[in-house]
């Protein structure tokens, strides 16, 4: 509302002493500058921080179904003390943390929220951006009342510099170049969204997405026309066939149902709607979701084909399962213990490769290692197909140059000892009793005993 000249003194004294009022209280307040619209929670207090969970049918995640965590990292990227945190739960799929703010410093603090459910074949996970930020505590008008020190002169010629601004209206006038004292109450300021669409979709799969618009009282009401749709694929390209609107379903409900095309990159793809509700401008919602290739890998080790160090073989298999050709990456390695991944840093040793292999195919080859020393280790192959993998591990025992097959249990004699080893794996597949490496002890193992019976050479 434009302020008006008064010729009443009583009226323009009081005038001035509302409009340094409400400039006290903008000018005293800190106000962040931040590139994008975090939740603020004021240092000292209890900040909650929660998200709800909803199935592929919109209805909320049993809290029984799903576990979360938050974690917080401070504005140099450090994660702060306790984080990961774990999520509690409410009864309607609500998943929150109370994040106590004492002590914490202001500024952004990168938070991540990520939840496992466990109420579907393989169970997923999905990781959603809860960044915050603390800010001062909020000045009240009741404080500035009661500060000790009030005078209209306090702030130099700041009541001056209001009544001569030209145009005086608390909407234009600018403590800063992008901050203003007042700011109008547009629409797109009073309407909100809720959108779903995140989620995993299979190539040649339909993607589905729902947007709800709520007015000024929070009802469900229609935007001016169907919101717009964008989407971009792992490679922030627009792929094609993308409808141009959501499809209105009911009042102020609009859903996108569109099939991710055959031979499309796997990856992380958005989904931005852009909504008009008449407004001075339109409100963007939208989401991240996952686009996974239909061509998912059959791993196999088929055995170690040479166990004798420094040079370690073993014969795999990799298989296309999918409908469609595929260019697989795979890493293998050699541990010494089961439990250690590949690609720590402290395999035994690791290599990685890629191989393209059409629809329905498999594809056999020798995956060479180098083992320094003798001993127990596992051989393991892991294959990626978009953000999924298969895996296969086999155990084996790695021998010097020097073999005396049969001796089983390294003594320097292959006599009963060995033979009686021998009988206890019977029909396993026992890497130690296995002499020749063919997934099984059987007969054939046990004539290599006889062959080398007696003091190993």
């Amino acid at each position: 509302m434009k302020l008006s000249i008064l010729t009443d003194r009583r009226l323009l004294l009081l005038s001035s002493a509302l409009i340094f009022l409400s400039g006290l209280l903008f000018f005293l307040k800190v106000r962040p500058l931040l590139a994008v619209e975090y939740q603020n929670c004021e240092t000292g207090s209890t900040c909650q921080v929660g998200e709800f969970l909803y199935n592929d049918d919109y209805s909320t995640v049993d809290p029984a179904d799903a576990s979360c965590t938050l974690t917080v990292r401070d504005p140099g990227g450090t994660p702060i003390s306790g984080s990961p945190f774990t999520m509690s739960e409410a009864a309607d799929g609500w998943f929150y943390y109370d994040l106590d703010t004492t002590g914490l410093s202001l500024g952004n603090y990168r938070s991540t929220m990520c939840c496992t459910v466990t109420n579907v074949t393989p169970n997923q996970t999905l990781c959603l951006d809860k960044s915050i930020s603390i800010i001062p505590v909020r000045l009240t008008a009741a404080a500035i009342w009661s500060y000790s020190a009030r005078s209209l002169t306090t702030f130099g010629t700041l009541v001056a510099d209001i009544w001569s601004f030209a145009t005086r209206s608390l909407t234009t006038r600018e403590i800063t170049p992008t901050e203003h004292i007042a700011q109008e109450e547009t629409l797109e300021r009073q309407w909100t969204t809720r959108f779903s669409g995140d989620g995993e979709v299979l190539v040649g799969k339909a993607y589905r997405a729902k947007l709800w618009v709520l007015n000024t009282q929070t009802e469900l009401a229609d935007a001016v026309s169907n919101p717009a749709v964008t989407i971009y694929d792992a490679n922030r390209a627009n792929p094609s066939g993308v409808p141009a609107t959501m499809t209105k379903i009911a009042t102020g409900t609009y859903e996108l149902v569109w099939t991710v095309p055959t031979g499309s990159v796997a990856g992380r793809w958005e989904t931005v709607v852009t909504v008009d509700i008449g407004g001075t401008a339109p409100i963007q919602d939208g989401s991240y979701w996952e686009v996974e290739t239909d061509s998912p890998a059959q791993v196999q080790i088929n055995a170690i084909t040479d166990n004798v160090v420094p040079s370690i073989a073993a014969s795999i298999t990799i298989k296309n399962e999918g409908g469609s050709d595929y260019e697989y990456q795979y890493a293998y390695c050699v541990v010494d213990d089961q439990s250690n991944q590949c690609g720590g840093g402290d395999d035994v040793f690791y290599g990685a490769d890629a191989k393209y292999i059409l629809a329905g195919q498999s594809w056999t080859t020798t995956l060479n290692a180098t083992v320094p020393n003798p001993g127990l280790y596992w051989f393991k192959l892991i294959v990626y197909w978009g953000t999924e993998k298969s895996a296969a591990v086999r155990q084996f025992n790695a021998v010097s140059g020097v073999i005396c097959l049969g001796d089983i249990n390294n003594d320097g004699w292959v006599d009963l000892t060995d033979f009686s080893i021998l009988l206890y794996y019977w029909k396993t597949s026992n890497p130690t009793a296995d002499l020749n490496n063919d997934g099984i002890v059987n007969l054939t193992d046990f004539s290599i005993m006889l062959f080398h019976w007696g003091k190993c050479p």
